[in-house]
């Protein structure tokens, strides 16, 4: 299912200026035009964090970008309001296929909608006592929940790495990647985000396990077109707007939307149909030498955690797991699994668009049907006939090709 495929039709699209940019005064942030004078990995992150003219970074400067976005087509928001089901659905038209994020609260289930998101990138909110950031990028499709240590403040940097919206925090101007899971350049670099437990989850995943739960409001004091795409026609395309700190792998449809996990340096990409069509819909896996289950609940939500090699899980109850010895797993407040005294972390997965998770994990395995090849669970290597056909005549990844892109924001005001 392809989460994101009804948000881009007939819509709106912005100007993107400087595609492809590698130097000067970028946004909010100056970026200096140097990199390190170290390797990288294969995506073009460092494994160590690096200084260079003074200032600390974990990936190459000039593969920042700047997206020619300001704050004020993309304002944050610094708090929000929640209303029900029904207030939500009145107030603007959410489709049943779009994600958002599900997280528990004290008070009941919450859910903040990409339909919304993608017209702020940054939310700041409360959730359980504790600050907390929300955060979306539109390009990638990759964001989360995360904790705000000490009510510290984010704001929109007009900046990506491998497309990704930067967001930065406001003391120190620092710039986080939520596709790393870190801050990659700044004074605070290497800083990893501390992620509060959420779901990714549809609208109508939602809504149908949650009826009397709550939703971040519509109504934003800003004028936004929120059953629209801020960026057009773009999820419908092959078009990438900004240079990749590695090539492409056309091993999936760019825009596939994949769940990635990683562990001690190696990483994997889950795509989540034939983790559904999968016997009992449970995959018994390893990552790197570390034994895992990925799986679908009954709502077709995809889960990861650790487990043992001597622990294999056979079917799901719901939104609970039963392993071979017909012991159930429960799902914890913090998305582990549980058994009695015996607990199985969640490995957390990142849900991004494939072009921008093999761009930054570029030597990740795959569990995916992969065109011409079938089901691939592993490493991989394409051949003549299997993958993406970027040759076909209809259409081609442009990187970094913004000239016919029409400068058309009206209808978007503060």
């Amino acid at each position: 299912m392809n989460r994101f495929k009804l948000l881009g039709v007939g819509i709106l699209g912005l100007v993107l200026l400087g595609a492809g940019c590698g130097t000067s005064s970028k946004g909010a942030v100056s970026v200096i035009d140097q990199d390190p004078n170290a390797t990288t990995t294969a995506g073009g992150y460092y494994e160590e964090v690096q200084t260079v003219k003074g200032v600390h970074t974990t990936v190459r400067p000039t593969d920042i970008h700047t997206s020619g976005q300001t704050a004020d087509t993309f304002p944050i928001l610094d708090h929000a309001d929640f209303v029900t089901v029904e207030e939500a659905e009145a107030e603007t038209d959410y489709f049943d296929e779009l994600f958002g994020y599900a997280v528990e609260t004290n008070d009941g289930p919450r859910f903040y909608s990409s339909q919304v998101l993608a017209w702020h990138n940054i939310v700041h909110d409360t959730i359980n006592g504790q600050d907390a950031l929300i955060t979306f990028s539109p390009l990638t499709g990759t964001g989360g929940v995360f904790a705000r240590a000490g009510g510290e403040n984010f704001a929109f940097s007009g900046l990506v790495w491998n497309n990704d919206a930067l967001f930065m925090d406001t003391e120190t101007k620092s710039l986080w990647s939520a596709l790393l899971g870190e801050s990659i350049y700044g004074k605070r670099a290497g800083e990893s985000l501390v992620r509060i437990p959420f779901e990714v989850m549809t609208w109508s995943q939602w809504k149908t396990a949650h009826p009397d739960g709550k939703v971040m409001s519509a109504n934003t004091g800003y004028e936004r077109r929120y059953n629209l795409s801020p960026y057009g026609s773009y999820l419908q395309t092959r078009s990438i707007y900004f240079a990749l700190s590695s090539p492409y792998q056309p091993a999936l449809e760019p825009k596939a939307v994949i769940n990635g996990v990683t562990i001690d340096g190696f990483s994997k990409a889950y795509q989540e149909g034939p983790i559904v069509q999968a016997a009992d819909r449970v995959l018994n896996d390893f990552i790197g030498e570390h034994a895992v289950v990925a799986w679908a609940d009954a709502q077709n939500v995809i889960h990861v955690h650790e487990r043992t090699e001597e622990t294999v899980f056979v079917k799901i109850k719901g939104v609970e797991l039963v392993d071979s010895e017909d012991r159930v797993w429960s799902l914890t407040e913090n998305g582990d699994l549980v058994n009695g005294d015996q607990t199985f972390a969640s490995l957390a997965p990142t849900s991004t668009f494939w072009f921008a998770w093999s761009a930054t994990h570029p030597d990740t395995d795959l569990y995916a049907y992969v065109i011409g090849k079938g089901l691939v669970n592993g490493p991989y290597e394409l051949h003549e006939g299997e993958g993406v056909n970027l040759d076909d005549g209809t259409t081609k990844i442009e990187v970094g090709d913004t000239s016919k892109l029409a400068p058309v924001i009206e209808g978007v005001s503060n």
